[in-house]
């Protein structure tokens, strides 16, 4: 609950995972501002924010200019 609150404002990015700053980093690198990461956008074992969130993926990867995907 403290990182949601928190998160909300500003994410660190050395807190985040590699996979993570890696993806960040080729966004910007890429000239975008804006970056959608599921897991950090849907609050993980919230089945309500999923059920409200998801309802808005749609919308978020049909604006997507560029889709990573990590393996």
């Amino acid at each position: 609950e403290k990182n949601i609150k928190q998160w909300q404002s500003i994410i660190p990015i050395h807190e985040l995972s590699a996979v993570f700053q890696d993806a960040v980093y080729t966004t910007h690198a890429m000239g975008f501002n804006f970056i959608w990461i599921d897991s950090l956008c849907i609050i993980q074992d919230d089945p309500q924010d999923w059920l409200q969130e998801s309802k808005a993926m749609c919308q978020v990867y049909k604006g997507a200019v560029c889709n990573i995907a990590a393996s």
